[in-house]
């Protein structure tokens, strides 16, 4: 699989690309999302290099890396409690206060 260069000439338009990207894989699987942001072709080779998941905690990512000619491409996908896959990890959970 071949992962595509992905530049733009504009930051501003590269920017709102990815705010659309990020809300457009909401409902997506891990594979949806390594083809949306690693773009792989069938030349490339793509497997996972890390996998952690510690249900205790209830934090799961893997680390998928995609290799081409031009370079290796390598990203994380961290697993939500609503079941999602997204780019970026969950936010933690705070300790919250009650009046009684």
């Amino acid at each position: 699989m071949r992962v595509a260069d992905q530049s733009a000439d504009c930051s501003h338009a590269n920017g709102e690309r990815d705010k659309e990207k990020m809300m457009a894989s909401a409902a997506k699987s891990l594979r949806s999302m390594v083809e949306d942001w690693l773009a792989p072709t069938s030349m490339d080779m793509v497997h996972v290099v890390e996998f952690k998941n510690q249900r205790a905690t209830r934090q799961c990512y893997v680390c998928v890396e995609a290799r081409r000619a031009a370079g290796t491409a390598a990203m994380f996908f961290f697993h939500h409690k609503d079941g999602l896959w997204c780019v970026f990890p969950p936010s933690r959970e705070r300790p919250t206060m009650r009046v009684a």
